[in-house]
């Protein structure tokens, strides 16, 4: 996932660099130069993508090692090695510092949700070649019991009669929980909502400052009542939309496309509609600096704020292959759960496979 977000990072710096285009001879597209266009179509600097906004390498060595099979963890022997590696990593997570559970080559089966709880942890394969390492799931997430931190999602698809209905194709059918969530390698913090669905699960921010303006594409964040906040600490940065269907926020995120914009985006006024996960680079008064560009420009009335966001940090999955059995597809949204890896509430971590 980070990697093929390296490839975009490396196309980015050649379409955006002037200098280069200029030296060739090339004319500039009107994306690029034309600021009416620029403004409608918003070209993000992804540059800032993956591993320590793209400017650290991965590590190749990362503390202490734990070698699965010290766990009952065997390969190629057409057993379930489910109980065994959540062994494993139960154990490992014990280590107080930076660990890397090593798995052996071969097909690895796996048929439960392997949760990743701790900042500083390595998943490491042998490989992806011929004598690699193979996390192979054989049944989809629909056959195990449904995860507590789902609840919610699930209780949001109910209340909200979420359905998939094609009738040219016969379709009916509910949604399911694992079409947009969930998976068999699956990163969380405990105790910790994975994503806000309805209001009444909601429990007061810690805000640690308002923001009241900022330029898209800018690192400059206008603040009051900052409190609590330093150099280093990550946060989320979260923007609301307190104005209903007209509100200004829906009409700076798509720019009057032609789009049909879901009701998610006015029914739930006191979620955040847009978020950014960002570091604080500098403190100077009212000015605070992140580590990346604003995705959208701040206005007062989005009532901005940054509050405290819990996370892992340095956890990376790397050096295996992944394997499904072949399944029918029936529609997007009542997926089986063929679900690989779940990331949420990490940062500067990495999946490289």
């Amino acid at each position: 996932m980070w990697r093929s977000k390296s490839l975009i990072f490396t196309f980015t710096l050649f379409i955006l660099s002037s200098n280069f285009s200029v030296s060739i001879g090339q004319e500039l597209p009107d994306i690029l130069k034309n600021n009416s266009i620029e403004d409608n179509h918003y070209l993000p600097d992804f540059s800032f993508a993956g591993y320590h906004n793209g400017v650290v390498r991965i590590p190749m060595s990362v503390g202490k090692v734990f070698n699965a099979v010290d766990y009952g963890v065997v390969a190629n022997d057409r057993l379930d090695d489910s109980k065994a590696l959540k062994m494993a990593i139960k154990e490992a997570s014990k280590f107080d510092g930076k660990v890397t559970l090593q798995l052996p080559p071969g097909r690895i089966i796996i048929s439960d949700i392997l949760y990743l709880e701790r900042s500083n942890f390595v998943i490491r394969g042998s490989g992806t070649g011929e004598n690699g390492t193979e996390l192979y799931f054989p049944r989809p997430l629909m056959y195990n019991d449904d995860p507590a931190q789902l609840q919610e999602l699930r209780e949001y698809l109910i209340q909200f009669d979420k359905r998939q209905r094609e009738k040219e194709n016969n379709i009916d059918l509910p949604f399911s929980q694992y079409a947009w969530a969930g998976g068999f390698i699956w990163t969380k913090v405990p105790n910790t909502r994975v994503k806000p669905y309805l209001e009444k699960y909601n429990n007061p921010f810690n805000v640690l400052a308002n923001i009241k303006a900022g330029e898209r594409g800018d690192f400059i964040l206008e603040a009051s009542d900052i409190k609590n906040l330093k150099v280093g600490d990550i946060v989320e940065l979260q923007l609301f939309n307190k104005d209903g269907e007209s509100g200004e926020i829906i009409s700076d995120l798509y720019k009057e496309q032609n789009l049909k914009i879901g009701s998610h985006h006015w029914n739930f006024p006191n979620l955040p509609l847009v978020k950014q996960q960002v570091q604080i680079q500098k403190i100077e008064g009212n000015k605070i600096t992140i580590n990346a560009p604003l995705t959208i420009a701040i206005k007062p009335s989005y009532k901005a704020q940054l509050v405290e966001w819990k996370h892992l940090i340095e956890v990376g999955i790397e050096d295996l292959k992944i394997t499904f059995p072949k399944a029918p597809r029936i529609a997007h949204h009542v997926e089986q759960g063929f679900n690989a890896i779940y990331l949420t509430r990490v940062y500067n971590s990495w999946v490289k496979i």
